[in-house]
């Protein structure tokens, strides 16, 4: 910009390097090119009289800075004349930019009639019984046709799809005065979602699915094992230290309760205790979400066990003990009330929007490999932990239960909805190479209290130390492990083993180098009553028997001797 004041020129040059926004804001979105001499001081032309009042707050005064909606002083009174007539100039070119364009394929024929379901619509009993079944079909054929009058055995249905069309005649008919009654073509009274012409059009629009010639389906399938773990791998491989352990506990947690990614977002941390049950509150811990999608009572929301897993990318226990400490050394707790208390967020939603995005970027990551042609989303981790469930032979009542499966059955009103034992195995067979205790080793020199003063001193304080003891073994074993240990970060591992180094009992007797903790399987059954069975196998542990590698037919027949 020009500073000398005596020239000639009427107007400055705005320059666009006093909006040092990532996106230069202020001057992107249609910012004058010349400012008059009015707006800025009259000693120093380089200083406007006046800050932009939008989101850089730098002194720059561009016409487009004040007019922007949102701007907390009076927009025409930082202006002079021929600023505030460039900002009404630029206003105008900006509304005729934002005018969408009309489509000149495939464009929907809607009758007036469209109108009256609009989303802001309230709506009368009249008007409700003045809806006839013509009526719901020629919107039905606007959304799935694109025409009001589509021949429906000679047109396809590509618009939309018949999920589509079943939610707006659940919708109509849920409000419907009459919504219990069919419909009377005579005296055309009832509901009219329940007549034979929509019938007729649901059927047809689903027929045309069936054999191909329907929408695209948008619906999200199944993991398979190899994309689960190349999931967790890719989340685990994030630079950014709390995206990185935020988004592999949420989705372990989501896989291990088969909940949807909504209801883990609001599991709070008031609901992480220890198993109320003392023969295994020194091996799992319990939770529960009340507020998930399916909870109608208090007795559908039941506490769940949480247990270890084999295989890294399925143990849930290493993800909540990596994440809770994380999350509680650097205070994300403090205001928060949730256990995935993303960057210190209290809201249920930004968590949900937090997770799904980090998600949408993995598998939008050129190196994800899809093994099955399928759209992936958070949902397909439901699918995928249903679909474990039952290559493990669990039976579909038993993973209702875990899953806490929305039901009508009649069943359901008297049954308890909280059987151990069921729920304990449910668990189980979602631990691929079989459910684990993490065991201190016998010369290891270290024990339960020293995990908690230590490795997890944040979780200890907070969820108590029968909590802090689970938890603490499995984040220990990750410090250690060769692969995990890359998932923790830095400064915990180093803190850790350097005070490892520190314990010099004539019980440590390990290796440099050892984990001091060993995975132990853990055997997981029921008794008549419903009780749950937790047994870990510890036996042999401590004098180098090789189980962790062993096979399910291996430590089944072990089991049984």
């Amino acid at each position: 910009m020009t500073t000398d004041l005596n020239q000639n020129e009427s107007e400055f040059a705005v320059c666009g390097g006093w909006c040092e926004g990532p996106n230069n804001r202020c001057m992107l979105i249609g910012g004058s090119k010349h400012l008059t001499r009015g707006c800025f001081d009259p000693v120093d032309a380089t200083k406007p009289k006046h800050p932009c009042t939008w989101n850089c707050g730098k002194n720059l005064h561009s016409s487009m800075c004040s007019a922007i909606e949102g701007a907390t002083e009076n927009k025409e009174e930082w202006l002079c004349i021929t600023c505030r007539d460039q900002t009404r100039d630029n206003n105008n070119d900006n509304n005729k930019k934002k005018k969408k364009k009309t489509r000149t394929t495939g464009t929907r024929k809607r009758k007036p009639a469209d109108n009256l379901f609009e989303k802001e619509h309230v709506w009368t009993n009249d008007e409700m019984f003045a809806i006839m079944p013509d009526l719901i079909v020629g919107y039905c054929k606007v959304r799935a046709y694109g025409d009001a009058d589509a021949d429906i055995e000679t047109s396809r249905p590509t618009f939309c799809r018949w999920e589509t069309l079943q939610a707006v005649k659940k919708g109509i008919s849920f409000f419907h005065p009459e919504k219990d009654t069919d419909w009377n073509i005579r005296n055309k009274t009832g509901n009219p979602t329940r007549s034979v012409v929509v019938r007729n059009l649901m059927k047809k629009v689903n027929d045309h699915e069936i054999a191909g010639n329907g929408a695209t389906s948008k619906e999200r399938g199944p993991f398979v094992e190899d994309e689960f773990e190349q999931t967790i791998h890719m989340l685990e491989a994030n630079n950014n230290f709390e995206e990185r352990l935020f988004s592999s506990s949420i989705f372990r947690t989501q896989y291990n309760l088969g909940g949807r990614v909504d209801d883990i977002s609001k599991q709070k941390c008031v609901n992480i205790i220890p198993n109320k049950d003392v023969a295994h509150s020194n091996i799992s811990i319990i939770t529960r979400l009340p507020w998930s999608k399916n909870v109608k009572t208090k007795k559908q929301a039941p506490w769940q066990i949480l247990i270890g897993a084999s295989h890294p990318c399925y143990c849930v226990l290493i993800g909540l003990a990596v994440w809770l400490e994380y999350m509680i050394i650097y205070g994300r707790d403090a205001e928060s009330e949730f256990v995935y208390a993303f960057r210190g967020s209290n809201d249920e939603d930004a968590i949900k929007r937090k997770a799904s995005s980090i998600m949408e970027r993995v598998l939008k990551d050129p190196a994800f490999v899809t093994v099955l042609d399928e759209l992936k989303g958070t949902h397909s981790m439901r699918k995928f932990a249903t679909d474990m469930a039952k290559k493990m032979g669990i039976v579909k009542d038993w993973i209702d239960h875990r899953f806490r499966w929305l039901s009508k059955r009649m069943q359901d009103n008297y049954a308890s909805t909280t059987i151990p034992s069921v729920d304990g195995q449910v668990a189980a067979a979602l631990c691929k190479d079989g459910p684990i205790h993490y065991h201190l080793k016998e010369y290891s020199g270290i024990n339960d209290e020293w995990v908690c003063d230590i490795v997890c001193p944040n979780i200890t304080r907070k969820f108590g130390k029968q909590v802090g003891k689970v938890l603490g073994r499995a984040l220990l074993w990750s410090v250690f492990d060769t692969e995990q240990t890359n998932v923790v970060p830095n400064f915990m591992v180093d803190r850790i083993k350097e005070e490892y180094k520190k314990v010099t009992t004539e019980e440590k007797q390990l290796a440099d180098g050892e984990n001091p903790v060993a995975k132990v399987p853990l055997y997981v059954s029921g008794d008549s009553n419903g009780n749950l069975i937790l047994e870990p196998m510890i036996v042999g542990v401590d004098e180098e028997e090789n189980i962790e590698n062993e096979t399910d037919n291996e430590r089944m027949e072990r089991l049984s001797n």
